[in-house]
């Protein structure tokens, strides 16, 4: 792949085991809150529901990087139920192994259910988040977080209030020693922040919380343009495409409207834009992976063999290029055919 050369990574010797782990909850989100303009085919985005294990094997310490959704609707505050429509792992450390969950941002299908953790098993959030998101749930009924996920436990707002930048990003060296730096990246929500973990001496894992909810919106870039045929090693195409695949298949589609005003799920629209700018860099970097254990990525292609995978969701003739991951919800053992006979047993209540 092509290098971009804008930025310098930090060097340093102390790596992370880091594991991404599937929560089992699948989202389904329209589409036009999220990217836009929309177009014809594409009208919902299957969201995965993932959140990372970060082990720093020198010291013994460890973090969770997001929590995913929690299964319990009914123990979500009014207001983070307004908005919730969702479908509901294994690690091999204990609950008791884990010094901090880190928060990327405060929406619900990010925070998980800290309950579950000892209270001596802390919370980092990004910067502003106290002041936007606090006092929590019933204090404050228009909060969407609950204040018993607060009560008793080590609660951190990161501050950054030093000169560290990568890539344009201000960035925390979370341990001090080069091995995880959490990086401000605001625009989808007050505080959000990403996380950077060093997987090998110049290797780096990207995990964005909702920096970008579509690949298509920082691929392709001047750096790492579509390629003219793609090949078989730099996607999983399916048996309706044929291998290669010429680029004209997806940029026929592309949609040459400017923005419209669509009521969206970003505190800051413009300023998340201007965010993504900045991930392209990142993404363009060869030994930077942005997306179950995942060390040695780089060795493995893991990069080169998905970097076009997005492309299958793409409409094909006005039609989904791929089915929407679900459209029933289970909650507590039981699947409801929709949201309204969810609502109608009473699981948010």
């Amino acid at each position: 792949m092509p290098e971009d050369t804008s930025f310098d990574l930090p060097r340093d010797s102390t790596t992370v085991r880091l594991q991404l782990i599937n929560t089992g909850s699948r989202l389904l989100c329209k589409a036009n809150t999220l990217i836009e303009p929309e177009i014809d085919g594409h009208g919902f985005l299957n969201l995965p529901n993932v959140y990372w294990l970060v082990e720093n094997l020198r010291t013994g310490r460890n973090v969770l990087f997001d929590c995913g959704v929690r299964k319990s609707f009914k123990d979500l505050p009014p207001f983070a139920l307004g908005i919730l429509e969702v479908s509901t792992s294994g690690l091999h450390v204990n609950a008791t192994e884990i010094d901090w969950v880190i928060w990327s941002h405060h929406h619900c299908d990010h925070t998980g259910d800290p309950s579950r953790f000892p209270s001596n098993v802390g919370i980092v959030v990004g910067p502003g988040f106290t002041a936007a998101h606090l006092p929590a749930y019933p204090a404050n009924p228009k909060s969407g977080m609950l204040e018993k996920d607060f009560v008793g436990r080590p609660f951190w707002e990161l501050r950054f209030d030093h000169n560290r930048t990568i890539g344009g990003f201000r960035a925390y060296n979370f341990w001090g020693d080069g091995s995880l730096y959490i990086l401000d990246t605001p625009g989808h929500s007050v505080g959000h922040t990403s996380a950077l973990a060093r997987t090998g001496a110049m290797d780096f894992v990207f995990m964005g919380g909702d920096i970008c909810h579509f690949p298509g919106v920082s691929r392709p870039s001047n750096y790492i343009p579509l390629p003219n045929l793609i090949k078989k090693i730099s996607a999983q195409l399916d048996k309706n495409f044929p291998c290669p695949c010429a680029d004209s298949t997806f940029t026929s589609i592309h949609p040459r409207e400017r923005r419209k005003a669509n009521e969206n799920h970003f505190t800051d629209p413009r300023l998340a834009h201007k965010t993504v700018q900045k991930l392209i860099i990142f993404d363009a970097k060869s030994n930077i992976m942005v997306w179950n254990e995942i060390n040695g990525w780089r060795e493995k292609g893991f990069k080169e063999a998905c970097h076009w995978n997005f492309l299958i969701q793409l409409p094909r003739g006005g039609q989904p290029g791929r089915a929407n991951l679900g459209e029933n919800y289970l909650c507590e053992g039981t699947l409801y055919e929709s949201a309204e006979a969810l609502k109608a047993a009473g699981a948010f209540t």
